[in-house]
């Protein structure tokens, strides 16, 4: 089942919003709760997205590697706008503002209905052109973008709620059917650190032969708010751990740099280590250890 519920405006939902549809292919629009979703390329390999919903819009900038993506990094801008299926109008001050308008010049198509939906089963699509301004600068010009038409698509709805099957309804509502299925066992690190309106965290999971490392750093400059993330995957040595769960050593690859060290002393107090940072869009070699984190280290059975 995917839903959409309105909500007031908080950077945190936002932000909940913005990094699950962050892989749409270019010109495409809507869905997954999006009023809008537009791609256009940045400067130095960095592809640029604009959407939104109702009054909140954003920018994001984010740069990858491999397919599937091995490591990934982004940053999105969001601010408060007027967006709808055909229009977004928002500023983001000094870094830039969007200021668009769809003309359609195409075909009006609909796709096949969905079974047991509440609302409309089927998405309307309408191909045309939006037409305005997009201008973007990173911070420092890592990544800048500029375009007055771009290619795309209004979708309507923003999304379908929709029930594939009973056994999905069952699942959405955690009544499980059948035998439960068996997980390979995984090994966690988690590293967390919140003040004022500046958080960030840390992950490192093992399952397996893989290893994933997760970051995320968010903050508040004015009337802007601001989330970043970075994504890695390396071989599983990548990140060790004791049995006993009292020591781990974290080494993620690129665009993370240096290593972190959990331990715990005689007395079970836990230490966060290192020379562990990563470098976000705009936000180079931001710490990852310290005192200030809260940590923990678990493994699933």
């Amino acid at each position: 089942m995917s839903g959409r519920a309105r909500r007031a405006w908080t950077p945190a939902l936002c932000l909940v919003a913005v990094v699950a549809l962050l892989a749409m292919p270019a010109g495409a629009a809507a869905k997954n709760g999006l009023e809008l979703d537009l791609h256009l390329p940045g400067s130095h390999g960095y592809e640029i997205e604009v959407g939104g919903y109702d009054t909140t819009a954003f920018v994001s900038a984010s740069r990858s590697v491999g397919n599937p993506r091995r490591l990934e990094a982004t940053s999105t801008y969001i601010a408060r706008g007027k967006v709808s299926a055909t229009s977004i109008e928002a500023s983001f001050g000094s870094l830039g503002h969007v200021s668009l308008r769809f003309h359609p010049n195409g075909p009006v198509t609909r796709t096949k209905p969905r079974r047991h939906c509440l609302g409309p089963d089927r998405y309307t699509i309408r191909s045309g052109v939006f037409v305005g301004a997009v201008r973007f600068r990173g911070e420092d010009g890592y990544t800048t973008a500029e375009s007055h038409r771009i290619a795309g698509k209004s979708v309507t709805p923003p999304e379908l709620v929709c029930f594939d099957s009973i056994a999905s309804i069952l699942r959405e509502f955690g009544l499980q059917t059948g035998k439960k299925k068996k997980h390979p066992k995984v090994t966690r690190l988690r590293a967390d650190w919140r003040e004022a309106v500046h958080a960030t965290s840390f992950e490192a999971s093992r399952k397996a032969d893989e290893a994933t490392f997760v970051a995320i750093h968010q903050q508040t400059e004015g009337k802007l708010a601001i989330y970043r993330s970075a994504y890695a995957k390396a071989p599983a040595a990548s990140l060790g751990a004791q049995t006993s769960l009292s020591q781990a050593t974290v080494r993620p690859p690129a665009p993370f740099s240096g290593t972190g060290l959990f331990r715990r002393d005689p007395r079970g107090a836990k230490l966060w280590s290192g020379p562990l940072a990563v470098s976000f869009p705009g936000e180079p070699d931001v710490p990852l250890t310290g005192s200030q984190f809260k940590t923990q280290l678990t493994r699933s059975w």
